[in-house]
């Protein structure tokens, strides 16, 4: 019974193998973090969160990465321990820099909101003009294809694919124009939405951090 233990124990990975294997990432991390509360302390209170954030954010990748070398089942207590602090470390930053800035978190979640907004119609207009491309291509190929089977000469089929071709080239080039068009409405109506739902998203923040319009009182005539 105590070999099997032993060699159930041993295939645990420890921390020290972890951070041997992730130094660099869990360095580069650290950094982040410290630049985040860095130009929080450095800068004014109106100017500091935007870059503050721009640095946590940078983080999201970093721990996605190291999280693929993290393996709950097979690590070790003092590592799970480790990893668990880690992330409370980094929840608790964003926590800390949502809290201290909230009037400037309208402005990045309408940022966020244009973003997700603008993204996604350019993923759709994009599926939108390859599929229009992918549909001309196959309908010269399968041309092509017919031209073969009905056994028309090599010289007539390349006058007639010349003259497809011509035309796909024409195609291409207003298909191209179209994209254009479509990104730049896109951009627009990603701006218009997000100014729909700025004041919905600024009332929400308000309530939630319980911010109330400060009014200072005139002084009195001496």
């Amino acid at each position: 019974m105590t070999e099997p233990l032993k060699s159930e124990k041993k295939q645990l990975t420890s921390l020290r193998t972890f951070i041997e294997d992730n130094q660099r990432l869990i360095a580069v991390l650290g950094v982040f973090v410290a630049l985040a509360l860095f130009w929080k302390v450095v800068l004014a209170q109106e100017s500091a969160p935007y870059i503050s954030y721009l640095c946590l954010l940078t983080t999201i990748p970093l721990i996605i990465e190291i999280n693929r070398t993290y393996n709950y089942d097979n690590s070790s207590w003092n590592l799970v321990a480790f990893v668990s602090l880690l992330y409370g470390i980094l929840a608790y930053t964003g926590y800390y820099l949502l809290v201290g800035y909230p009037n400037h978190l309208h402005g990045i979640v309408n940022g966020l909101i244009f973003a997700m907004l603008n993204y996604s119609l350019l993923a759709v207009i994009n599926r939108f003009i390859n599929l229009m491309k992918t549909n001309e291509y196959e309908r010269n190929f399968s041309f092509q294809k017919r031209l073969e089977e009905l056994g028309f000469p090599l010289e007539r089929r390349n006058e007639l694919m010349t003259e497809t071709n011509a035309d796909a080239k024409k195609f291409y080039r207003s298909i191209d124009r179209t994209q254009a068009v479509l990104t730049i409405c896109g951009f627009v109506m990603s701006i218009f939405a997000t100014a729909l739902v700025s004041n919905y998203t600024r009332a929400i923040i308000d309530v939630i951090f319980d911010i109330n319009p400060q009014i200072n009182p005139l002084p009195l005539p001496s």
